[in-house]
């Protein structure tokens, strides 16, 4: 696959969309610093998080992701999405290590991929930041649990193949 960044004309491809995400500073420190290249906690998070993105904002709702979601066994999914993160992994892109007292895993921009993400991030438009960065920084301190809810009471239609679709809408959940 080419380093090279996408236009900001053209959509972003599964593995652009993961480097912007992981990229995408969550905050800024109360010294006023942007917290770039932010962790996300765990593979299905990172997936909900863009799928809100591809739902969510103007940049996505704009076709900034050339892949799509479908109905998968847990929500929304996109084989692509998945099958480029697991390679980034694999190839050290992306450190994948265990957190602490969880069983997913914190996923970092590792090496050379974090500057190939800066070229990325560089590459795209005004609204494609904003609403990286948006979707990254609400989403931030939402429960896993609760943002699972929230992503299969919000879009019911891509929760049709989900094994665990009455789990997560049980008031119990």
């Amino acid at each position: 696959m080419s380093e090279k960044a996408p236009d900001a004309a053209q959509s972003l491809g599964p593995r652009e969309a993961v480097l912007a995400l992981l990229f995408a500073p969550d905050r800024k420190t109360s010294e006023g610093n942007w917290t770039w290249n932010a962790p996300i906690d765990g593979k299905t998070r990172l997936v909900k998080e863009l799928f809100l993105f591809d739902r969510e904002t103007e940049a996505g709702r704009s076709h900034a992701l050339s892949f799509e979601f479908t109905p998968g066994p847990y929500g929304p999914s996109s084989m692509a999405l998945t099958n480029a993160l697991d390679d980034m992994v694999a190839r050290g892109e992306i450190s994948a290590t265990t957190s602490t007292g969880s069983r997913s895993v914190v996923l970092r921009l590792v090496g050379k991929a974090g500057s190939v993400a800066k070229t990325v991030w560089s590459s795209l438009s005004e609204i494609q930041r904003r609403d990286f960065y948006q979707t990254k920084s609400r989403l931030r301190d939402i429960p896993y649990r609760t943002l699972l809810a929230r992503v299969y009471k919000d879009y019911p239609e891509y929760t049709t193949n989900s094994l665990i679709r009455d789990e997560v809408l049980s008031p119990n959940w």
